[in-house]
Order: C-alpha cells, then sequence, then structure tokens
C-alpha cells in the first residue's frame, strides 16, 4: 500500500505541475497514446484502473513540413490527464470509461502589443466503450504426458505464444465546456482558433488492437483508432475527427524493468464554425515512441515514455511541439 501511493502521488505530481493545449479545437483522450501499456485482455470479473497524464509545450510554428517565424510569439502549454477504469464483463466483453481532465494555457504577443494569457481548465469528455474479444489463443490447459513404461502423469503444457484480437466501440460523452468561438478570428490566420475542454457533442469512436506475445518473451502490438464527430455543438462548432495506428514491441531487459518501442501515425482533420473551415488546423504526424516500464509488484506497473515527431505536415500555419511527455500509473485487481 505505501509503494501504491507513493507512485500515486508521484504521478499525480507530474501532472498537477504542468500546463496545458491543444490547437484549432478541443482537448480530448489522446488515442493510441498508451497503447503499448495497455496490459492483457481481461476475463470475466478482472479489472484495472490506470491513471496516465500527457504534457507538451506548443512554441513552434510550422507549415507543411517546414518551421516558420512565430511572428505573435505564440506557445500553449498543455496537460492531459486521465482515469480509466476496465471491467471483464466475460471472458469475451469488457466494458471501459475514461475520465479526462485537460489543462490549456495560451499565450501570444503581437508586434507592438501587450501579452496575452488565457487558461482553460476543467474536466474533459468522458469516454465510454465496449470491447469484444474476436478470436485469441487462451492458456494451455493440463494435459497428460508419458514415456514407454512409465506411469501417466499430469502437467502444465510448456507456455505457447499468446495473441487476441479485439474491437472496442463507443462515444464521448460531453461532459466537458465548449467555447464560444470568435467569429473575428475563427476562420482567419490565428495558431490556436478555439481552446475548450470538451467538444459539446456526442462523439463516435472505433478501435481495433492486435496484441501478440510468443512463449513469454518479447510481446508486439499493432492497434487503429478513429473518433469522429458527426455534427455542431450548440455554437455551431464541430470539432475535427482524428485517427491514429500504432505498432510496437515491448521486451524485457532487468527484473520487473521492459523496454518498449513504437511508431505512430496520426491525423488530426481541420475543425469548423458555421460550416467553414477554421483557420488553423488539419495536420499529419509520425511519431516514434521510446518507453520504459517498471512492474511494481504483481498487480501494480509505472510506465513512462516521450513522442517525438519524426515527421509533421500541416495544412495551415500551427503550432506544434517538438516532443510529449506521457506516464501512466496501472493496477490490476
Amino acid at each position: 500500500m505505501t509503494t501504491l501511493l507513493v507512485a500515486m502521488a508521484a504521478l499525480v505530481a507530474f501532472a498537477g505541475s504542468a500546463q496545458a493545449q491543444s490547437c484549432g479545437g478541443s482537448a480530448g483522450p489522446s488515442l493510441g497514446a498508451g497503447a503499448a501499456s495497455e496490459g492483457p485482455w481481461l476475463g470475466k470479473g478482472a479489472a484495472t484502473s490506470r491513471l496516465s497524464a500527457e504534457y507538451e509545450v506548443r512554441d513552434k510554428t510550422f507549415k507543411g513540413s517546414d518551421e516558420v517565424v512565430n511572428d505573435f510569439d505564440e506557445s500553449v502549454f498543455i496537460t492531459r490527464s486521465a482515469l480509466e477504469f476496465r471491467y471483464g464483463l466475460s471472458d469475451e466483453w469488457s466494458a471501459s470509461i475514461i475520465g479526462t481532465y485537460p489543462h490549456f494555457t495560451y499565450r501570444l504577443k503581437p508586434p507592438g502589443g501587450e501579452r496575452i494569457k488565457q487558461t482553460f481548465r476543467g474536466p474533459g469528455d468522458t469516454l465510454v466503450s465496449l470491447g469484444r474479444r474476436l478470436m485469441g489463443a487462451d492458456e494451455p490447459a493440463p494435459g497428460e504426458v508419458c514415456e514407454d513404461g512409465e506411469t501417466p502423469m499430469l502437467f502444465h503444457a510448456e507456455p505457447r505464444e499468446r495473441w487476441t484480437l479485439a474491437v472496442w466501440g463507443g462515444v464521448s460523452i460531453p461532459t466537458g465546456t465548449p467555447e464560444e468561438p470568435n467569429p473575428a478570428i475563427a476562420t482567419s490566420d490565428v495558431t490556436v482558433a478555439n481552446l475548450q475542454t470538451g467538444t459539446g457533442t456526442f462523439d463516435p469512436f472505433l478501435r481495433a488492437r492486435v496484441d501478440f506475445e510468443p512463449a513469454s518473451t518479447w510481446s508486439a502490438f499493432a492497434e487503429a483508432s478513429v473518433l469522429f464527430p458527426l455534427y455542431e455543438n450548440r455554437f455551431d462548432y464541430r470539432t475535427a475527427d482524428t485517427e491514429s495506428v500504432v505498432v510496437g514491441a515491448s521486451l524485457p531487459f532487468a527484473d520487473r524493468f521492459s523496454a518498449s518501442l513504437s511508431l505512430m501515425w496520426q491525423r488530426n482533420g481541420t475543425d469548423q464554425f458555421e460550416g467553414e473551415d477554421v483557420g488553423v488546423g488539419g495536420a499529419q504526424w509520425i511519431y516514434v515512441i521510446p518507453g520504459v516500464a517498471w512492474q511494481i509488484t504483481d498487480a501494480l506497473s509505472l510506465d513512462a515514455g516521450v513522442r517525438v515527431p519524426i515527421y509533421r505536415h500541416t495544412e495551415t500555419k500551427l503550432a506544434d511541439s517538438s516532443i510529449i511527455y506521457q506516464a501512466g500509473l496501472s493496477l490490476f485487481f
């Protein structure tokens, strides 16, 4: 219990000491960011909870794939915190609920003008979903074996490779707070068009994942996700869709420690205001994500990593970060 409290306190301190952002729209859970630390598929009655946090500073300005002058000295500090609870309804079905808490601080200084600072923080949207294991390899069952002239005896089969294919579907519930856009700048060339802690709409999402673990050595996974808002909120603002694909692998390197390496492609569309694209938004990234995990106890693990963009292409002038820090604390029970 002492170890658990110390680890949770360290993670909360990491999340709370940072500030936050999102460009061109609202902040929600980061799809695919923590995929390497998801853990095994839950059986009936098993449960897990995960506290996670991300932090980034978007203070560099890009257009296309080139860095350009940040003429308004704009920067956005972003923290996204999330708490997930997942429960195995049966051996084939699981349910998940994720509460989020984004924190954005936006600063700019027009040439010859005074510096402006805005902060948006509070409960964000909540993701609820159901997962279905479509197929997978089960644990080997006890069997019998004997040599010539020996009495048969029960034994446990050698570990064999395990794999799982699962599909998740759900909806993002608008528990966050949408902001009313400023019509004077929403469609103009301003790096951050509208910061908000929630989209103000019910947004469906879908996720498919494959996990592969050959005989208790290294493990690998592949995951694809899409979050697709379908309509405008009460301020005539529609947040853009987000798609991501992540592939990666994990390998133990010491007692209770493992290292992971993932590659992630992510695309964000462009938000819309009153049926027109906002002035900024729309981009694609490829991230490399190295990470390390510590299995503190059989039921508790702590992981940390970074997302480093190795490719980006923006559709408009857009602020972006050079690194995203992420950490998570998972408890299985």
